[in-house]
């Protein structure tokens, strides 16, 4: 069965915050913004609002996203959906003013069940102020079906447009991701949402599980970058979905040529060689590895070289 109705959140500049204390470059931001939305990506969350759950020293600029950051990169990319997360404690209603005014198209709010009661008035001003809303029920492998229900029955009052799971601890297996979704579906008109962690390398098996299930908001980060051992890979998910997509409807080149520029900024190196990657997504066998590289010089003309090579065999 194909995947389907897929809303794609790149979380690259949040959740891979944790590699490097959010400190990315603004040119890093407005490169990673433009090549993601050029390569199809529905949202891109830029950041959280005022911080992380605790307070970090030389927290960078992607951990606050203050609104000259958020300005400066609608201005660069004015059609790209932002999307910005807080966490309840953070923020207020002017917070929220200000961010629906600078055009955040998404707030994502961190939700546990110490902090429900005060989710609920924010994500309705939120909903007052246009935004599209989710709600995060994190850490969700450590709560039982009643408050996980009672957490839920909040969010759709309130009338969140998704209410999230995330897999914080990445602790999941995909039959109960599957359960927990249908289970989610049973108490919420709303949409369903999936954010999951790759601690024991089931993060694509997960989200594919949860998509099935009914899921149909996505996470994802470049090369998997994230807290811990970090999340779903971007460029692994997006190449998967475009192979279950005739219409091949993500440029998935625009998401590699972003990978070098990331590595670039934050030191942090791929575990995959993205030739590789190019070989399984053209399906294209290891003994073409070097010829593409000897007539190809990056990673566009690697996309081309391949995809020439390709359309010879067919």
């Amino acid at each position: 069965m194909k995947l389907q109705n897929i809303q794609n959140i790149d979380v690259t500049l949040r959740d891979g915050g944790y590699q490097n204390n959010f400190n990315f470059s603004m040119d890093y931001v407005l490169s990673h913004v433009k090549n993601l939305y050029q390569a199809g990506v529905n949202w891109i969350e830029i950041g959280y609002r005022n911080g992380s759950f605790k307070k970090s020293e030389n927290i960078g600029i992607t951990g606050l996203s203050p609104n000259s950051y958020i300005e400066t990169i609608k201005s660069a990319v004015p059609a790209a959906k932002l999307c910005v997360i807080a966490h309840p404690h953070n923020i207020n209603s002017h917070d929220i003013d200000q961010l629906a005014n600078l055009g955040v198209s998404m707030l994502r709010i961190c939700s546990n069940p110490e902090n429900i009661l005060k989710t609920v008035p924010l994500v309705e001003y939120a909903k007052h102020k246009n935004l599209t809303v989710c709600v995060n029920l994190t850490r969700i492998s450590l709560l039982s079906p009643t408050v996980i229900m009672n957490m839920v029955q909040h969010a759709e009052k309130a009338k969140a447009d998704v209410i999230y799971m995330a897999d914080s601890n990445g602790s999941l297996q995909p039959e109960k991701v599957s359960h927990l979704v249908k289970m989610i579906s049973t108490g919420t008109l709303q949409n369903i949402g999936f954010h999951a962690h790759d601690n024991l390398g089931l993060a694509m098996t997960n989200s594919i599980a949860a998509n099935k299930a009914g899921a149909k908001y996505i996470d994802s980060s470049l090369t998997g970058m994230g807290k811990g051992i970090g999340n779903l890979k971007l460029e692994s998910w997006l190449s998967y979905l475009s192979l279950q997509d005739e219409a091949n409807i993500y440029k998935i080149k625009f998401i590699f040529e972003q990978i070098t520029l990331l590595c670039k900024e934050t030191q942090v190196k791929t575990a995959h060689n993205i030739l590789d990657m190019i070989l399984g997504y053209y399906d294209l066998p290891v003994d073409f590895h070097k010829l593409i590289s000897d007539n190809s010089s990056n990673i566009g003309e690697n996309f081309l070289f391949a995809s020439e090579l390709k359309r010879q065999l067919i």
